[in-house]
């Protein structure tokens, strides 16, 4: 049977973002069946008018909304409908060079993936297909003959029967998005509000919590306010909660002694912001406190710039700092492409040998390790300085003084080959009216900076600024929090919890490998600032902390020690003691899913379905190995599954506070679990040399994996792929982990 998939560009954002859908919360609602002989699959956003224009998939695949041969590189091959899709709406269309288009008529061939991934698949598309601007992919193909596409013929009555579907149906799909829980697809995932934020709290109050909490804990939740204080400390260690509870105080004591106190509470995602707003309100012992703001940085920034300040025709990228820097990062990945295949020829003899390696490198670790120094250098280098394409903006820019936190450049010619590649950034949003966080950080900073603000400080601004993970704020948003204090007399009184260990994303953040040379900014200039540690750990057990303090040492060649100024050898857990982490080894990968899925109904039946557990997948590109195993657990029935696709899909989560929570390890940061099954092992070598961004990347995922267990770990492997990693190997020999053979 024929078929075809149609969404908005909202809905397709999001379902490139790995949003769920049908589930109880969830944001997407699809409709999937049969109309005249073709099987659509009409997807729908809530916010999704009569009149959007569609984006239709027609391409054969056997699941998914992409065919087989892109799915093992899904988020560059859905930046490239979605990037295209926008350049559509500005007829006629002019795609990059480096997608090596052909046109005939209204079809257009191109590459559906960046050239440096190797890979030759081509989509023809339709633009404006049947008069109404909707963009159809009619089908992928390697041909890259010209000839070929003056030949197709697009099949446009399966392409009405598509759109007419998306229309026939919308009412139905909008009306489940509207109730409040939507078709649960046998998944049971309906719970009362609030469950999750009372587990991680354990639903005690502020005063229940005081006697229990450590030394350093009360030093900073009881510590004066009159300066800012940073506190660090490992994950587990309990920064949110000390930072919630310290935000409760300084609101609460103020409301007694008939104050009024404006606080702010910053985090880096929207995510974040709703599980601290959860866990402000379990803690407080007067309800809502309406004193205390919680927002990510860049809605601070929305709601406080004046109206009309930002243009109304302008599409801001991504909704929070992390999903806006995840999006430029594959925008700067499509721009290095293109200029690799172009205009890089007139650059590249002025250049040094060093970026010259690094831009013409096949390795994808190294093109994504160069593409974040570029956000760095664009956003918090030549945005900063107000350098945009324009006369004698090069040579503004070449008069930049470096500092040992940018982006290394040697040569006169590897600044001007960045130049030229920030130019071919610049329009290349400038044409589609993208704004992106950074543009809208730099364009708040400098309002932040001038008379009006200052003016409106004293009535709009904050007594007191809590950050969490400052860790993950580059130095725009570090800058900006200062100058939104109340009062314009003092120091700034700003409270930070930093933990860089715990973020998977810290493959791009940390300078010290080969393939990235920058630094998310200059490092703090206030040696004022006094520093709370937190040597101790709630969540994990000792014999986890023992296994999570293994793989820290075994990052020492790394040299990722400096991020502490105390050994975490000293770090104590005060959780009660559990089983010894265990690694299960099977021979081939039929044997593995065994082992996991009698895992799960050992682990499940021991809690009595009132337990967490997680399936963490620890290599995201190992997802679709697991999945048919994945599936056959969610419709055996005798689970409870939350399945998590995105960072996202996270939020379903303060709903549910038992059951198998089973995703990516990357999406279950800030989360925590009695049980965590670890799958999907990369090969982690870390003795290997030139590996710096592949082996940060998996031990970071791997100390994350496990620290999110307050009881037991257990790890799973097959000879079949990553067999028994050289770093859990050490950690068996130690006597921190047991290895057993199944």
């Amino acid at each position: 049977m024929k078929s075809a998939a149609v969404l908005t560009k909202r809905s397709l954002e999001r379902v490139a973002a790995g949003a769920t859908m049908n589930f109880a919360g969830s944001d997407l609602f699809e409709v999937n069946r049969e109309l005249d002989g073709v099987r659509v699959r009409a997807v729908y956003s809530r916010e999704d008018s009569e009149d959007e224009i569609l984006i239709a998939l027609m391409a054969e695949r056997e699941r998914g909304f992409l065919p087989e041969t892109l799915r093992a590189n899904q988020d560059a091959a859905f930046h490239r409908i979605l990037n295209f899709a926008q350049r559509a709406e500005n007829y006629p269309i002019n795609l990059p060079r480096g997608w090596r288009q052909y046109k005939h008529d209204n079809l257009m061939a191109f590459f559906a993936l960046p050239e440096a991934i190797g890979r030759s698949d081509r989509w023809i598309a339709e633009v404006n297909a049947d008069q109404r601007g909707d963009v159809a992919f009619w089908e992928l193909t390697s041909s890259q003959d010209k000839e070929s596409l003056e030949a197709y013929s697009p099949d446009a009555a399966r392409f009405i029967t598509a759109r007419e579907a998306w229309h026939a149906w919308r009412s139905e799909a909008l009306a489940a998005l509207g109730q409040e829980t939507a078709t649960s697809l046998g998944i049971d995932v309906s719970l009362e509000p609030a469950l999750q934020a009372q587990s991680i709290t354990k639903a005690r109050t502020y005063s229940q919590w005081l006697p229990d909490l450590t030394t350093p804990q009360r030093e900073f939740v009881e510590a004066p306010t009159d300066s800012s204080i940073r506190l660090r400390g490992p994950a587990g260690s309990g920064k949110t909660l000390t930072l919630c509870l310290k935000a409760v105080r300084e609101a609460t004591k103020a409301r007694s002694e008939g104050r009024s106190i404006r606080v702010l509470f910053v985090t880096h995602s929207w995510s974040l912001a709703g599980e601290v707003d959860q866990l402000l309100t379990v803690i407080s012992e007067h309800g809502r406190l309406d004193e205390i703001n919680v927002l990510p940085l860049v809605a601070v920034a929305q709601e406080t710039l004046p109206a009309g300040m930002i243009p109304g025709d302008l599409e801001l990228i991504g909704d929070d700092s992390l999903t806006g820097k995840m999006t430029q990062l594959a925008e700067i990945e499509d721009v290095i492409s293109e200029f690799r295949s172009g205009d890089w020829i007139t650059y590249r003899g002025r250049c040094g040998s060093n970026f010259r390696e690094r831009l013409e490198s096949d390795d994808q670790d190294v093109l994504r390790g160069l593409a974040w120094d570029c956000l760095i250098e664009f956003g918090c280098v030549l945005g900063a300085d107000g350098i945009f394409p324009a006369v004698n903006a090069e040579s503004r820019y070449l008069r930049v003084p470096r500092a040992p936190w940018m982006m290394r450049l040697d040569e006169i010619g590897d600044k001007r080959a960045v130049y030229g590649m920030y130019s071919m950034y610049y329009r290349s949003l400038q044409e589609r009216k993208l704004l992106t966080s950074d543009q809208l950080l730099n364009d708040f900073l400098n309002y932040l900076e001038g008379f009006t603000w200052n003016h409106r400080r004293l009535q709009d601004g904050y007594d007191l600024v809590f950050v969490d993970e400052f860790h993950l704020f580059n130095t725009l948003e570090r800058h900006s929090l200062r100058y939104l204090s109340r009062d314009v007399d003092s120091y700034p009184r700003i409270f930070m919890a930093m933990d860089p260990r715990q973020s998977p994303w810290d493959v791009y953040f940390e300078g010290e490998n080969a393939e990235s040379t920058s630094r998310l900014g200059p490092p703090d200039d206030d040696n004022e600032v006094k520093t709370v540690d937190i040597p101790t750990v709630h969540r994990s057990s000792p014999q986890i902390l023992d296994l999570i303090k293994h793989v820290h040492l075994d990052w020492a060649n790394l040299n990722l020690d400096e991020d502490w100024q105390y050994s975490i050898s000293a770090v104590e857990s005060l959780a009660s003691p559990g089983p010894k982490p265990a690694l299960f080894l099977s021979d081939s990968f039929a044997d593995e899913e065994t082992a996991i899925a009698k895992a799960l109904s050992e682990t499940y039946s021991q809690g009595h379905t009132g337990a967490r557990i997680a399936l963490a997948i620890l290599d995201e590109d190992s997802m679709s190995r697991y999945r048919p195993l994945i599936e056959r657990i969610g419709k055996s029935g005798t689970y409870r599954v939350i399945p998590i696709t995105s960072r996202e899909s996270t939020g379903v989560l303060q709903y549910n506070h038992r059951g198998i929570v089973i995703g990516p390890a990357e999406y279950l940061a800030g989360l925590q679990f009695d049980t965590v099954l670890v799958a999907g092992l990369p090969q982690i070598s870390v003795n290997v040399p030139n590996q710096g961004v592949r082996r940060r990347g998996a031990l970071s995922l791997l100390y994350l994996a496990i620290s999110r267990a307050s009881r037991e770990v257990r790890l799973f492997s097959s000879e079949d792929y990553a067999g028994l990693p050289e770093v859990l190997a050490r950690a068996r020999d130690e006597g921190v982990l047991g290895v057993f053979r199944v």
